[in-house]
Order: C-alpha cells, then sequence, then structure tokens
C-alpha cells in the first residue's frame, strides 16, 4: 500500500478510492492556498493569479499523464475524472470565486456613491440636466470584518486588551 505523504500508511479502513478523494481534496486545499498566497502579492494582477492557477493544474494533469503508461485504463480514468471533480472550483476565476464565498473567504465589491456629476442630455424634447452617479465598488467592511472574524484560526489569535 503506498505511503500518505507524510509518510504513514494509510488508514487501512479506507477503500483505493476514498483514499483517492481524500488525495485530491488535500490537492484541492493546497492547490487553493498557493494561489491565494500568490494573488495576495501586491504585484499580482488578476490575470497572472489566473495563469498561475492554469500552469498549476496543468502541471498536475501532466503529472497524471505520466503516470498513464504504468497503470491500467480503467484506474487511470478514474484517476483522471477524480482529479477533474475536484479541481473544478479552480478552472475558471468565476468558480474561484464561488469557492471562496462557499468557503467564506471573499466578499463581494458593492457599489457606493462618491460623488454625483450633473450632465447635459440632449432629447427630442431640447436639452435635460439630469444628476449621474459616480460610484466606487469595494467591499464592505462589516462583511470583510465579519469573514474575517468568522475564521477560527484568526479568531483564536486575537488577543484582547486587558485594563
Amino acid at each position: 500500500m503506498p505511503l500518505e505523504p507524510n509518510g504513514a500508511e494509510p488508514d487501512p479502513l479506507l477503500t483505493p478510492q476514498e483514499i483517492l478523494n481524500q488525495r485530491a481534496q488535500e490537492f484541492q486545499d493546497k492547490a487553493f492556498e498557493k494561489w491565494l498566497q500568490f494573488s495576495a502579492h501586491p504585484d499580482t494582477t488578476e490575470k497572472s493569479a489566473s495563469i498561475c492557477c492554469d500552469l498549476l493544474l496543468q502541471s498536475a494533469l501532466d503529472a497524471i499523464l505520466l503516470c498513464k503508461p504504468f497503470i491500467e485504463q480503467r484506474m487511470y480514468s478514474n484517476i483522471l475524472d477524480t482529479f477533474t471533480e475536484k479541481m473544478r472550483p479552480l478552472t475558471t476565476e468565476y468558480r474561484r470565486k464561488q469557492h471562496l464565498k462557499s468557503l467564506g473567504l471573499y466578499v463581494e465589491p458593492m457599489p457606493y456613491v462618491i460623488d454625483y456629476e450633473h450632465v447635459n442630455v440632449r432629447t427630442e424634447e431640447g436639452v435635460h440636466l439630469i444628476q449621474r452617479r459616480e460610484t466606487v465598488a469595494m467591499p464592505s467592511i462589516r462583511e470583510s470584518l465579519l469573514a474575517v472574524l468568522s475564521n477560527n484560526e484568526i479568531a483564536n489569535e486575537l488577543v484582547m486588551p486587558t485594563d
């Protein structure tokens, strides 16, 4: 039986498919963690973070393809299907955001009105003065704080001031 990534024997009560599902889930968790680390860098753009994630997934698929000559077709297909299913949340920017929302790690930006602009609009009836709102999209401070504080790891590290 193959060893776990930490060198321990896998749980003998688990079937090979359950072990594969567990390892694929661990890979997904690590891939998201690496993508978030890369995305958090101040020089990273959304496009470069997306490319990084795509390269990570392609490298993993290449590793699976590398094993193809050494395993039977049914097993190869099972591994590929399991990996593809588990990595689905990483495949597009939209799915990554949806997955992060489901984990409570992404707060959707909300539009805030920052100013009003008076604009002349020409119509068949003549020229009309209308008021156009100027907005900026920012994450809600309240929702961001709730998301951060609902993370047990972060909440447990907070130190309350003493008198």
